[in-house]
């Protein structure tokens, strides 16, 4: 996926940790929006479900992002 590609290149982290950012952003954004807006990004990035997955679980060092 190239947002990982690029989140690697320019950042200088491993892919794993891009992965798991990107999809803790992508998780935020769910909550946030809602099922119904949330479909339309989804639909627009294919692969995001896999990166969601790839996210930590909440309650860690992040956890309290966007409370």
């Amino acid at each position: 996926m190239e947002l990982i590609e690029q989140l690697v290149k320019n950042l200088g982290v491993s892919e794993g940790a891009a992965k798991g950012g990107s999809g803790l952003i992508f998780k935020m954004a769910q909550e946030k929006l809602g099922s119904g807006d949330f479909s339309k990004v989804a639909n627009a990035l294919p692969g995001i479900d896999g990166l969601m997955q790839s996210a930590p679980e909440s309650g860690g060092v992040l956890g309290g992002i966007g409370n």
